[in-house]
Formats: structure tokens, C-alpha cells, sequence
């Protein structure tokens, strides 16, 4: 753990890595078409979320969902 980055967490690093190289840009990929306000697998209310400009635009949405492929989650890309 640095900070409040995990290692074990891919997106966490490549953060990381993007700011000690003074990268103006860090795209990560998913396999999952958006951020949704909850898990969509789960949640039939979750909608997709269409812009989020600030950090603050995430406070609300709920990324406890777990996945099978990843120790991360869209919580850590976001």
C-alpha cells in the first residue's frame, strides 16, 4: 500500500506510474461499457452514468460489487 493505492491493484499502479511520469493522460480498458450507479447485474434500477467531470461525481455510486477477474473494480478506475 503507498498512499491509499493497493499494489496488488493493476489500475492503482498504472496511476502511479502515469503521475511520476508527468503523463497528462491515463486510459484504462475495461470490459464493461460504462460506470453504472450500482452493479447492473445485479441492481435492475442501475443506470449509466454519462458524464462524470469532477471526482465529487463519484461520491454517490456504490463500487462494492466484486469481480472474478480483478482485484480493483471500477472503483479503482474511477
Amino acid at each position: 500500500m503507498v498512499g491509499n493505492v493497493n499494489l496488488t491493484d493493476n489500475d492503482g499502479i498504472a496511476s502511479l506510474i502515469a503521475a511520476a511520469s508527468g503523463s497528462q493522460l491515463l486510459m484504462l480498458m475495461s470490459n464493461v461499457d460504462g460506470v453504472y450507479t450500482a452493479d447492473p447485474n445485479t441492481d435492475p434500477t442501475a443506470t449509466r452514468v454519462r458524464n462524470m467531470l469532477s471526482p465529487e461525481d463519484s461520491n454517490d455510486l456504490d463500487f462494492t460489487g466484486t469481480s472474478t477477474a480483478g482485484r480493483g473494480g471500477m472503483g479503482s478506475k474511477v
